[in-house]
């Protein structure tokens, strides 16, 4: 069964915390479900659609752009009732790959920052001070 209530998440402060709180959750994500983890960039169409582009298949491109801010609009829109989306549209792409440098970011170091507190996150996902 579904829920019929929509969680909303909303980050104040800046770039920084914004930073943050992504990589905190990418390097969880990682410890918890590395396979999965490793297998996130395959579903990035933004990456795919600049990597077809930069190899020269521009069809190939326009074509995965043009599908990932559909879903995009579809999800938000169709689904969540966002305005947002039909505002902000045309930020997916650098939304996407924003969070590719995240996931990059997330590959690398075993702390994170949670409420102003460093913490240390080993191997089989504990966390410790």
């Amino acid at each position: 069964m579904l829920s019929d209530v929509v969680v909303e998440t909303r980050l104040g402060g800046g770039w920084r915390e914004v930073w943050a709180h992504q990589l905190r959750w990418a390097r969880t994500i990682r410890v918890s479900k590395f396979g999965g983890y490793m297998g996130l960039p395959i579903t990035n169409a933004t990456l795919w659609a600049l990597l077809a582009a930069v190899s020269g298949h521009w069809t190939m491109a326009g074509i995965l752009i043009a599908a990932r801010i559909a879903m995009a609009i579809t999800a938000g829109w169709f689904v969540l009732r966002s305005r947002d989306t039909l505002r902000l549209w045309w930020l997916v792409p650098a939304r996407d790959l924003f969070g590719f440098a995240i996931w990059i970011a997330g590959l690398f170091g075993n702390t994170v920052v949670w409420r102003g507190m460093t913490l240390r996150l080993s191997r089989d996902g504990r966390i410790s001070l």
